[in-house]
Formats: structure tokens, sequence, C-alpha cells
């Protein structure tokens, strides 16, 4: 066994593979690049090393700065992580070339699945059916959208290096192609030095279903079951579980037994994952590629198998075999994974950026939580956005849910936009409690449920701080009336809202959506009106916590106050409100006529790659405006309305903060 290993990682994974090495006595090397001096990676290994500057391509990228650390560490093997250089045959051959164990498969292993052109063919060649396509080696945008024609559209074109979801956009028809292919070269280069791409046929109603695999250097091959990965957003997996719910058992063996047959075709020797495409009507599934490294969602399978994945990553390369109890393994119960990630859910997945104030998730049993971040880390827009993985195992797939939902709703994280609230949204929808999965999920039934539950929930929640405005806000600052929170006891109100019968209240929404609600007594309870008349019985059986009748049903909330804000708490979602004077409507009146709304800003904090207008130009809406890259995702920005650009304040290479102005336009009247 080894005696010192460097990480060539960061984040949850170095933290991970910290703790199988200390518990089998191997002394950790963390590296860190100049953003991270600090992180809870660097202080969780045993010894640090600086590898360079912030930029991924500068440091977690620079193969012969890795090698050299490990030398001058004393370190005797490289473990790659997932991402970064873990499928580089050329990495995995420097790390032999200066005698360091490389944690993983070999490099012709690592080039025979790393190139979709050569899996593809492979699978064809052993009878494991792909998905229509293009692999070949010509990238000149005229042979592929030549070749784009042939595969049919709709289509996706993805990072032959990928993974992860980098690298991969979805085009509808052939005038998306061009910015298609530009968008996901740069996006795979930054992400994986490779700007080589594929076109894939865009199956519709698919699942996306791994096998975990193992094999080592003495022949032998075995599997570790199966994980669902169909809860996707941006092509980037959400939510895993292992094993897959709702296969029949020709299916679940079929790809298995393919999973096996493409190890042992190019004599697989460490822990991997072949995917899948399966066609729910049909049960008919299609290789889709081979990971060559531990997966993000590993754990899944590591809390229904009881074994250590790194551990058994690590025996492999220094020459044991796998052991053979490994072949008789039977799923135990079910685990269910969830990733945390910095990302403003409601506003598309943007990245987001900051200092974690607080991280606090409950301890529950069968909870396993793997994070590389804790209070005061800093989260940038270099790296990739995931902050957390919580993962739960049951005795059945029911009782995983229900303690993975539990965990989100208890965990405490501030500082930083996080994506929790939705994580628990999609768990708590029907279709996620009936297996009713494909990787279409999030786009469509979860999109039509959450929608209606969104409208409905908003529509309390505006009436909860309306009325709290009222009867709690404004009833003290005229002295009119003792607040009914100072009163013991619960409470429901008969007497009339306002002085003049009936009051009205401004209500600005974090969307910047305003609305007026005029709040009525009548009858014994208040009549609201927002556009849909509703009548609210109202209790408070403590400061602060409201229990609404609307139209015969009960619904809590939980308020807490701000100057002129109320945060508006149901469950673990929260509205922020905030209550417009009059004097404040008139000064955004003033701004309104003063500003011109067309003016792009930066959405999130991050690196400007391409400006694509000039000053003078005329653009329409919809026109592309500026690109730009956060936590290695390209993002386009474009025109909210036509105009002439005025001033151009950003160039490519420059770095801007979230609602930094990034072009300006012609004031109308100006």
């Amino acid at each position: 066994m080894i005696r010192r290993l460097l990480i060539a990682n960061r984040g949850e994974i170095a933290v991970r593979i910290v703790r199988t090495c200390r518990r089998l006595g191997i002394e950790t090397v963390a590296v860190y690049s100049e953003a991270e001096r600090r992180a809870r990676h660097v202080r969780a290994a045993d010894l640090g090393r600086s590898i360079g500057p912030a930029e991924p391509g500068r440091s977690y990228l620079d193969g012969t700065a890795l090698v050299s650390s490990a030398r001058a560490t004393g370190a005797e093997a490289i473990h790659p992580g997932y991402g970064f250089l873990s499928e580089n045959a050329e990495f995995a051959e420097a790390c032999a070339a200066a005698g360091l164990i490389f944690v993983g498969p070999s490099p012709r292993a690592i080039r025979e699945m790393g190139s979709k052109e050569r899996s593809r063919a492979l699978a064809h060649r052993i009878g494991v059916p792909t998905v229509p396509g293009y692999h070949g080696s010509a990238q000149d945008d005229s042979t592929l959208a030549r070749e784009a024609d042939r595969v049919g559209y709709p289509l996706l074109v993805k990072a032959s290096a990928g993974g992860g979801g980098k690298g991969i956009r979805l085009v509808e028809g052939s005038g998306d192609l061009s910015m298609a292919l530009a968008t996901a070269r740069r996006e795979a280069m930054s992400a994986f030095g490779d700007s080589t791409l594929v076109l894939e046929r865009h199956l519709e109603n698919v699942r996306h279903v791994e096998v975990q695999v193992l094999g080592d250097h003495h022949g032998h091959r075995v599997h570790l079951f199966d994980r669902e990965c169909s809860i996707q957003r941006r092509h980037q997996k959400l939510i895993e579980e292992a094993p897959a719910p709702h296969l029949s058992h020709r299916t679940r063996e079929g790809l298995r037994d393919a999973a096996l047959c493409i190890a042992e075709a190019i004599d697989y020797d460490s822990v991997g994952t072949v995917e899948f495409l399966v066609e729910d009507a049909t049960d008919q599934f299609f290789f889709l590629e081979m990971n060559t490294r531990l997966q993000v969602e590993h754990a899944t399978t590591e809390l229904v198998s009881g074994v250590d994945l790194v551990e058994l990553q690590i025996a492999i390369a220094c020459g044991e075999p796998l052991p053979a109890a490994l072949g008789d393994a039977s799923p135990r119960g079910s685990a269910i994974e969830a990733r945390v990630c910095a990302e403003r859910s409601d506003e598309g997945f943007l990245p987001a950026t900051g200092i974690v104030r607080a991280f606090e998730v409950p301890a529950i049993d069968g909870l396993r939580v793997d994070s590389g971040v804790e209070v005061g880390s800093e989260v940038t827009p270099y790296y990739d956005s995931m902050l957390a993985k919580v993962v739960a195992h049951g005795a059945s797939r029911e009782e995983a849910r229900r303690k993975l939902v539990a965990a989100l709703e208890r965990t405490v994280l501030s500082g930083v936009d996080s994506n929790l609230d939705f994580l628990r949204d999609v768990l708590e929808t029907d279709g996620f409690r009936s297996t009713d999965l494909s990787t279409r999920f999030l786009a469509t039934r979860f999109a039509a449920q959450r929608r209606t539950e969104d409208e409905e929930a908003s529509a309390v929640d505006r009436i909860a701080a309306a009325l709290f405005w009222v009867t709690r806000i404004e009833a003290q600052r005229r002295g009119s009336v003792a607040a009914p929170w100072d009163r013991l006891g619960p409470w429901r109100t008969t007497r009339r809202a306002g002085h003049a019968g009936w009051t009205a209240v401004l209500l600005r929404a974090e969307n910047g959506e305003t609305r007026t609600i005029r709040v009525t007594a009548a009858g014994g309870c208040y009549q609201v009106e927002d556009g849909n008349g509703a009548s609210v019985g109202l209790w408070s059986p403590e400061p602060g916590d409201l229990r609404l009748e609307i139209d015969g049903t009960l619904h809590r909330r939980r308020v807490d106050l701000g100057d002129e804000t109320l945060w508006i708490c149901g469950g673990s979602r929260h509205r922020r409100f905030e209550v417009v004077s009059r004097e404040a409507q008139v000064a955004a009146r003033e701004a309104e006529a003063s500003a011109d709304p067309r003016n792009l800003v930066a959405p999130f904090p991050g690196l400007v790659t391409s400006v694509e207008v000039s000053r003078g130009d005329r653009v329409e809406s919809g026109s592309l405006m500026v690109i730009m890259e956060a936590m290695k995702m390209v993002h386009s920005l474009r025109a909210t309305g036509g105009g002439a650009v005025r001033e151009i304040h950003c160039r490519p290479g420059s770095t801007v903060a979230a609602g930094d102005l990034l072009v300006e336009f012609e004031v109308a009247g100006a």
C-alpha cells in the first residue's frame, strides 16, 4: 500500500478522498490555487501545495505542475478525483513516466472511452446499441452542418472529452447550429482543454441510467448495480439514486451485461461508469458514454453496497485483485443524492458567489454529507458550483426520499444563494414519488406542477404580507389599535381594517413585480383583493406566526421583519416583499423615466469572453450582446429590446461583478 498520495483536485471530492486515506493510514497532499489557499480540502489534508493562479487552466489543469508537486512532496501516487485531468490519458502517462501510481485506469482505456468516436465504434462492434450521431475527426463548421442535417434535428452538440454537462448544447434547428458550435467549443476548451465536438440525435422521453463497473489487473470485471440520473438541468445531473427504480428485470440485466461487455472489451482496470439512455416506452437502451473515473454520484452506490469505492480504486492501482465477494453483492435498500449548488434556481440556474456565513445539515440516521465548504468558505466564479452532496439511505426508496426531504428542509445555508428549496420541491413532486422520470422531467412535469403550486403559494404569501402589514405595522404606527400579537392565545379579527374602511398596500416582490393589495374587514373576516378576491380568516398563535384560512383552506406562514421589508416563510421557501411607500413610488417612476431598461447588466459575477457588438451598432431584441463564463459554463447575454448601442463598458478578458453595466443604449430623446 502506498504511504503518501497527492490529490489532483479540489472541493468535496478532495475532502472525500482524504477521509478514506486517513482510515487507511495514507498521508495526503492537497493542491490549491491562489483562490483556495484556505479552502477546506487544504486544511483537511496532511500537506498543502500551491500550484498556480485561480484559473483552472493555470492550476488544476496544469499536469506538469501536479506531477512536480507530487515529486516535491514525496507522494508515491496521484488520485485525480473527477473532472479536470481525471480522464486525460497524457496525464496518466506523465504520472507513470515520473514513477508515480495513477489511481485510475490505463491510458489505453481512457483513450478508448475518452473519445466518443472510438467508444461509439467499439460499442457498435460488440453489439451494444448506440445513439445515432456524428463522431468524426473533421471539425470544421461546414462538415458539422452537413452531418447535422444527416443526423436530424433536434440534436445535441457535445464536447467529445466532456462530462458533467459541460460543453453540451441543444439545437432545435439549423439556424441555431453555428452559435451552439461556438459556445460548446469555448466551454469544452475551458473545462477539458479539448474543443473537439460530436453530434447526437436528441432522444425525447428517455431516462439516464448508468452502471457502476469495476475491473482489476487480474482480469476480473464486476458491476455494483445501476443508478438513475434522469433529474438534470442544463444536461447536468441534480438528483441521483441507486438502484434505478422502475426498470424491468430484462432491461436491468441487459444494461448490466452491456456495461460489463464494454469493460471487458477495453480490459478495464479501475472504478468506472457506463452510461445509457433508456426509452421508457420501449425499454430499448442506447450506449451513451463511459466515464473512466469516479462519479460524483458514487456515494449512492457506496450506501447500498457497503463498499468504499475510493479504497477499491487505490487497491486496484496498487495491483491488488478485486474481493471475490463483490460478484455476489446485491443492493441493500435505496439511496438518493441531491447536489447542493451555488445557484439561483428561479433565475435559470444562474451561478451565485459569496462567503458561506452558515452551513449546518441536521444529524439524521442514514444521512451522509460530502462537502467542500464550511463557514467562511468563499464561493468563487472559477470552479464548479457544487457546494455539497446530501445523500440519504433507507430500507426503501420512499424512506430514503423522506429522509432527504427532511434533511434539506432543516439545512441552514446562508451567505450564498443555493438550490436547497428547489431540490426539496423536486423530491416532493408527484412525478418523483411515482418514479415517472425522464431527462426532461424538470422542463415538463415538474415545471407544470411547480408553476401551479408556486402561483398558489405566491398568492397566499402576498395576502399574508398585506394582512400582517395592515393589522400589525400600520395599526401600531397610527396607535389606533392594540396589536393582536401583544395578547396571549389565538385570535380572529372581526374589526374593520384601516381608518377609511379599507387599506391599500403596495408590495414589491423580489422579481420586481409590484401589486396593490386592497384589504377590507367584512363579515367577521378580511376581504383581500389582488386580482382575485379572497375571503380570509386570520389567526396568530404567536408573534410572527400567521395562520390564514383562505376560502376554507388553512395556510401557515412565518413572518420576519426588516426595514419596510417582510420575509414570508412557508416550509423551506422564503419570499421577500418590500412595502413601497408613496415617496418611493414617485422616486421609482422618476428613475424609470431617466434610465433605459434595455441596458445590459451582468446577471452574475464572471469573465467576459466575447463582446459581439460595437459602439453605434443598432440591434434588435434577442441579439447576442456579450458572452460570459462562470463556474465552467458559458452564458450568452442578449438584448432585451432594440436600439442603438451608446457605450461598451466591458472587454474580453475582463472580470465583472453581478449588476455591473456591460452595454449601454441610447436614451430615447437624449
